[in-house]
């Protein structure tokens, strides 16, 4: 058993990874003018840095792409045949419940529910009604509704090892995206008549 000291400075090293350290690195510096005018502008001191940074930031969507696409080919089952009760068809109705349960959660209850409290809001709730007045923030709050998960998804899970949840995240994945098409298009076009940003 561990002690409570190693489990706080496991969930420490999971929580304060190096990307959220990061992120939170750019809060701090792109908030305080002095640091930023180091990094930013193009003649500054520490602009290399900035650009070498930007640069290396540049390949995490293709290498996140490429973790996606290789996650799509299940690992091999070393299971013998007298273990393995599941049959294609059924494995094949579950995957099948799955997505639409991603599908119909991510693209029918979350935006609906998302346009109900922002109408509630704005209607009952004075404080909220004067922040969302601003359509830019109405609708990025509204976008966020029917966005499918992120690829992040499959990636964490191949960082931990789990090569067979990480196979079924990208074969899910895939699925909705692919089938989110029509759905995402026509809630884009619902919130930006919404907020009247066309």
């Amino acid at each position: 058993n561990q002690s409570l000291k190693e489990k706080m400075s496991a969930l420490s090293k999971r929580v304060l990874s190096p990307p959220v350290v990061a992120s939170i690195m750019g809060l701090i510096i792109g908030n305080i003018p002095m640091i930023r005018n180091t990094f930013l502008p193009a003649k500054s001191l520490f602009n290399p840095v900035f650009e070498g940074m930007r640069t290396l930031g540049s390949a995490y969507l293709p290498a996140v792409l490429l973790v996606l696409a290789g996650s799509l080919v299940p690992p091999k089952d070393t299971s013998s045949t007298s273990t393995a009760t599941t049959t294609t068809s059924t494995k094949s109705t579950g995957f099948f419940r799955s997505v639409s349960a991603v599908y119909l959660s991510r693209f029918l209850l979350m935006p609906t529910l998302g346009f109900t409290l922002i109408k509630f809001a704005k209607a009952r709730i004075p404080f909220l009604a004067k922040v969302l007045s601003d359509p830019m923030l109405v609708f990025i709050l509204l976008l966020e509704t029917c966005m499918p998960s992120a690829q992040n998804s499959t990636v964490i899970l191949s960082l931990n090892g789990d090569t067979a949840g990480a196979a079924k995240m990208a074969r899910m994945l895939v699925a909705v995206y692919i089938a989110g098409i029509p759905a995402m298009s026509y809630w884009l076009a619902k919130i930006m008549g919404y907020t009247g940003l066309l």
